[in-house]
């Protein structure tokens, strides 16, 4: 186990990993420096040494690191080979061997001419927070930085200095940064559209259920037995059972049901006559007096309905009934197609969501108002979706209540029986969760629309690609 350990402690801890480049042809050293430049944040002057040797080693902090190098030097055409070198660095005093001189420079006015072309760069910055950044409203701006980076490090005369290599290694990943793609989406924006599909995907199926269960109502209806002196229903004093079968139930019902709406919007209709003639300011009278005029329009309607209703015949019900059920139908396939739509919407919007997000640092930097805003809504809405969640789960430990019997012998016995408050905890329970989840489909649906919608909008690939299919399309219809 010893030997085993200090193999591991050797492969790990004491080795450094190089990737060395080797064989740099004519046709890819363009390619090379612009690799070197913005994938490693390396200086002019190095890419320089690299492609005057024909030969140079990468250090790598990890093996991941060293392999990744290796493989976008050969995306490129660079021959590159991996290799180890021991962390050991021997004492070459003990070694009987004379150090090399330090190298002394004059810093005091160096990179003169250096400084002109940062300084201007450093006029392109903002302060954002506790820092400074490089924003970019194009790729040519970035590469116009790049250009004047170039010029900086040409002209140096001391590329050592520690606050000139400072800012020039900051504008270097800066722009760097800005000819990338990143990533900038939101997992818990895709976790909470994902909960909203789900539940989309429950309704709709609910949905289509009763469109289907009304369509064969319909079939029932049309196969009623006639009945004679149908017309002639005395009005029920309750609700009979609902019998589909039957036309003298569902008329009975019909009559109770629209009679009763009748005689409660007369009084409402006296309740808020009540309310006009108690009013304190003549502003409270006339708004229940308005209320109360809105309700006998409607007792006015619903007594026409069951006078109408009434008068019918079998045959004139049968159509009528029939009527209601298309009715209800229609109302019953909108929201089936409107809960379906949705569905799919937000299905093929959560990958395109993705690719929208992968956007190139300076259009990113576009949109800082933009994320920051989106930020701000999704940090608030899950945070109350959160707390809501945590009160409706917290109310599963309310307690029992604690009884204690006592007996004619002069025994007691005490135990814990269930709390009749329980249920309703448990119904508050359900509301907070319910509302809790509401709260983060809605927020991460909001979020997800709009970024899409914005980020697709400066997205060059994806307008490049919808104008080649329009293009495709037009020419099929020629």
């Amino acid at each position: 186990m010893g030997i085993l350990f200090l193999l591991l402690i050797y492969f790990l801890g004491f080795k450094k990993y190089h990737v060395r480049i080797k064989n740099i042809s004519a046709a890819n050293r363009e390619e090379l420096t612009k690799v070197l430049k913005h994938e490693f944040s390396i200086t002019m002057a190095e890419v320089k040494t690299i492609l005057e040797n024909d030969s140079y080693e990468l250090q790598a902090g990890t093996l991941f690191d060293a392999k990744t190098t290796k493989k976008k030097l050969n995306e490129v055409g660079v021959k590159a080979s991996l290799f180890t070198k021991f962390f050991w660095q021997k004492n070459k005093a003990k070694a009987g061997e004379t150090a090399e001189p330090a190298v002394e420079e004059n810093l005091e006015n160096a990179n003169k001419e250096s400084w002109v072309y940062l300084n201007q760069i450093q006029e392109m910055t903002k302060k954002r927070g506790n820092g400074i950044v490089l924003e970019f409203t194009s790729a040519e701006d970035a590469m116009g930085v790049d250009e004047l980076l170039d010029k900086a490090e040409a002209v140096a005369d001391a590329p050592r200095d520690a606050e000139y290599l400072e800012k020039l290694t900051f504008f270097r990943q800066s722009v760097s940064w800005a000819l990338k793609k990143h990533w900038g989406h939101s997992w818990m924006v895709i976790g909470g559209v994902f909960v909203t599909i789900l539940i989309l995907g429950f309704f709709s199926l609910d949905n289509q259920g009763d469109v289907k269960k009304i369509k064969e109502e319909i079939k029932v209806v049309e196969n009623w037995e006639e009945v004679d002196d149908l017309e002639n229903l005395e009005r029920p004093t309750s609700r009979k059972y609902y019998n589909l079968d039957n036309a003298v139930d569902i008329k009975s019902n019909l009559m109770y049901e629209y009679y009763d709406h009748y005689t409660g919007s007369l009084h409402l209709v006296e309740s808020y006559k009540e309310d006009a003639e108690k009013a304190t300011s003549r502003s409270k009278r006339k708004s229940a007096l308005e209320t109360a005029e809105k309700f006998e329009r409607k007792a006015e309607k619903w007594l026409k309905l069951y006078e109408k209703v009434t008068k019918m015949d079998f045959d004139d019900f049968q159509d009528y009934y029939i009527d209601v059920l298309e009715d209800e139908l229609g109302r019953d396939r909108f929201d089936a197609l409107f809960v379906w739509t949705l569905f799919f919407i937000f299905l093929f919007m959560t990958p395109l969501y993705v690719y929208a997000s992968y956007q190139y640092g300076y259009v990113m930097t576009k949109f800082q108002e933009e994320a920051k805003f989106f930020e701000e809504i999704k940090n608030w809405g899950f945070g109350i979706a959160a707390s809501l969640f945590g009160v409706g789960l917290a109310m599963q430990f309310f307690p029992d209540k604690t009884v204690t019997y006592y007996y004619s012998n002069g025994s007691s016995v005490t135990r814990k029986e269930y709390n009749e408050e329980n249920t309703f905890v448990m119904v508050y329970k359900a509301v907070y969760i319910a509302i809790a989840v509401f709260v983060m489909c809605c927020v991460s649906c909001f979020i997800m629309t709009f970024q899409t919608v914005l980020y697709l909008g400066s997205n060059e690939e994806f307008k490049a690609g919808c104008a080649k299919c329009l293009a495709k399309v037009k020419g099929m219809k020629k």
